[in-house]
């Protein structure tokens, strides 16, 4: 339990990603061909 309290902070479980350290998000730029 002590583990959980320590690295929680740093769990992205529990805070969450933010839009500019996600990797995944999409662009938000648009290209039309």
């Amino acid at each position: 339990m002590e583990y959980c309290i320590r690295h929680q902070p740093h769990d992205i479980l529990v805070t969450g990603i933010s839009n500019s350290e996600n990797p995944l998000r999409e662009s938000k730029t648009c290209v039309v061909l």
